[in-house]
């Protein structure tokens, strides 16, 4: 005698629903433990990145502090990271970004070098159309060690302001205008200041051996899974600040 079964369907049906639902509920806890997991590797980045970056900048203090220690490159240590210091003087070629009213100075505590008789000023990069939709003027103020100083004062290469100033010359190796400023044994300090636009000021000499000007410094830390931080600040040499160019200075004593 043949006995035929028949299964409740229902049955495989429930099956198949419990399978998907936990399909599902296995997929959304994959998806949130992947999520912390990243989370958690981004904060950590994070971190590390912002310690790399504490630790350069660290860097750039103790440079600061220290600049002739580390002139060719020298390491410290900042709460267990690495950071490597470098120097690097700049003084025939200096070259900075003025906005219009700061000044760059060229210091000569003790007179020209042998030899140098003559700046020659270079500003406004060709091809820069910040800098060349309205170039820039340049006063060029030349202090001397008796007291008394020079003050010149340029408009860009074929400008057609009309303010007195002296006309440019043109300018070489990508810079758009020139001036020749003459030196004597009593100068010790010329101060450049663009007006009416920012301009890439560069600065040169008859003789190629301008003392140095700008101490170039960066600062490099490695921290955690490969996380570097590199700072670079420029720093002049310590002169007086433009606010004495309006002051009166005198060799002896004022007397009224």
């Amino acid at each position: 005698m043949i006995k035929i079964m028949f299964k409740n369907p229902k049955n495989g049906q429930i099956a198949l629903i419990v399978l998907l639902l936990m399909v599902v509920v296995l997929t959304i806890g994959l998806s949130l433990v992947s999520r912390s997991v990243t989370e958690v590797k981004i904060s950590r980045d994070e971190k590390e990145a912002l310690r790399a970056f504490s630790a350069a900048e660290a860097g750039i203090e103790e440079a600061l502090r220290n600049i002739d220690s580390y002139i060719g490159g020298g390491t410290i240590t900042v709460e267990d990271t690495n950071v490597n210091i470098n120097v690097e003087q700049s003084g025939e070629g200096t070259q900075l970004v003025l906005e219009k009213g700061e000044s760059m100075n060229i210091l000569l505590p003790n007179g020209p070098p042998t030899g140098l008789n003559e700046l020659r000023i270079y500003w406004t990069l060709v091809g820069n159309s910040e800098e060349n939709s309205e170039p820039a003027a340049v006063e060029i103020i030349v202090y001397k060690g008796d007291y008394s100083f020079n003050r010149f004062a340029y408009n860009g290469y074929n400008s057609m302001r009309e303010n007195g100033f002296t006309a440019a010359l043109t300018g070489v190796e990508g810079f758009r205008s020139l001036a020749r400023v003459p030196l004597d044994s009593r100068v010790r300090l010329i101060r450049i200041r663009p007006f009416y636009n920012r301009a890439t000021v560069r600065v040169n000499s008859n003789s190629g051996n301008l003392p140095v000007q700008v101490y170039n410094i960066t600062s490099t830390a490695n921290y955690g899974e490969q996380k570097i931080s590199r700072v670079v600040v420029s720093r002049t040499v310590p002169v007086l600040p433009p606010v004495f160019d309006y002051v009166l200075f005198s060799k002896g004593n004022l007397s009224n």
